[in-house]
């Protein structure tokens, strides 16, 4: 049983950039025809984003252990938590 559990979701700008990965997609893939640049403009950062979402790591305490990932680090060899501001 998890004391404590988080996902680190990457961040605003970084789902922006990959977002922004659509029109060059699309340009990239214009020689092929219109329909498959524009199904691949929307394809392309949507499959990336859902990639970066579904991998992203999670850190979790539970049961004296610190787990961060594939990380296991035991909470007695950690230091004093200090809360930050």
């Amino acid at each position: 049983m998890a004391i404590y559990r988080e996902r680190l979701y990457p961040s605003f700008s970084f789902v922006l950039a990959l977002t922004l990965s659509g029109p060059m997609v699309l340009l990239a893939a214009l020689p092929f025809g219109l329909p498959l640049a524009i199904a691949l403009g929307v394809l392309v950062p949507l499959m990336l984003n859902t990639v970066v979402f579904l991998l992203s790591p999670v850190i979790q305490v539970s049961r004296g252990h610190l787990e961060a990932d594939r990380i296991r680090i035991p909470v007695s060899v950690l230091g004093e938590a200090l809360p930050l501001d």
